[in-house]
């Protein structure tokens, strides 16, 4: 806020106030790979093209999904030197391919991804993602190649966009767990209640 560096301004950046950060900078798509989470994407909100389809994977993953959003305040991050300013953003993204979201589609056959062609990427939901390459091959499945590309992106002072990570494999949190899809607020009574006859067996297993 303000022009003032925080945890994920990058190292050397300088505030506008001429303060520069000395401290390694946090990295949250990195982080939330290595924290588990099965989709992890940045974009920026000066690419809407990408941005949109990306949110729209976001929100109909079934998961924990973080999507990383740079978006540069015009008012007090826009100055020269900053790495966040919407001009150096704009001419140091690296964009990893050009997204399509097909809400309801019958996966194609699986493809490989090679310069120019695409694949597509089934959900839980059965909805499509889907990726398409553009300069060089990326594979979003893989979790060592996208902390590696995120670190040599960081190196090199580019900011990488696109779908980073993803996971299909392993289940969801609320699939392990077996919880249900009606939000807790719209549950009745009878619906959280247990039985005499439940409550018994889970008492007698404790």
């Amino acid at each position: 806020t303000k022009g003032q560096v925080s945890a994920t301004s990058e190292t050397d950046a300088i505030s506008k106030t001429g303060n520069k950060r000395e401290l390694p900078q946090v990295d949250l798509a990195s982080l939330a790979i290595q924290a588990g989470a099965n989709f992890v994407a940045r974009s920026f909100s000066g690419a809407p093209k990408q941005l949109i389809p990306l949110l729209q994977a976001a929100l109909a993953f079934e998961g924990t999904a973080i999507l990383d959003v740079i978006s540069p305040c015009i008012t007090f991050n826009n100055h020269e030197g900053s790495f966040r300013s919407f001009p150096y953003v704009m001419e140091h993204r690296q964009e990893l391919h050009s997204l399509d979201f097909v809400p309801h589609f019958q996966p194609l056959e699986e493809v490989d991804l090679s310069e120019g062609s695409y694949r597509d990427v089934l959900l839980h939901d059965e909805s499509t993602l889907r990726l398409r390459a553009v300069g060089s091959e990326y594979n979003p499945h893989s979790r060592v190649g996208a902390l590696r590309a995120i670190s040599d992106a960081s190196k090199n002072k580019e900011h990488l966009m696109g779908l980073l990570y993803i996971n299909t494999e392993r289940p969801s949190l609320a699939a392990t767990k077996n919880m249900v899809n009606i939000p807790l607020a719209h549950l009745q009574e009878r619906d959280l209640r247990p039985s005499r006859e439940t409550l018994q067996h889970t008492l007698q297993s404790l």
